[in-house]
């Protein structure tokens, strides 16, 4: 493959420059995700009177509020 001012195909580049493709055919690896500093797992609990995270993180006495989640179902 050579970059070139005249074509017309687009082409990815991998940040490290170890991986190039046209586009069309380019092929993307995705890493695992989460979080890598705990070993706990979610946990379903009742909570019917705690409306927002603030609440719920000081239910919970966690000051990070980046671990938790707070669902609602209709």
């Amino acid at each position: 493959m050579a970059i070139s001012s005249i074509g017309e195909d687009d082409i990815v580049i991998s940040e490290d420059g170890n991986y190039s493709s046209n586009l069309e055919v380019a092929v993307s690896f995705k890493e695992k995700s989460g979080r890598k500093d705990s070993d706990l797992q979610p946990e379903e609990f009742h909570t019917p009177d705690i409306k927002s995270i603030d609440e719920l993180a000081g239910f919970l006495k966690i000051n990070d509020k980046s671990r938790l989640a707070k669902s609602r179902v209709l």
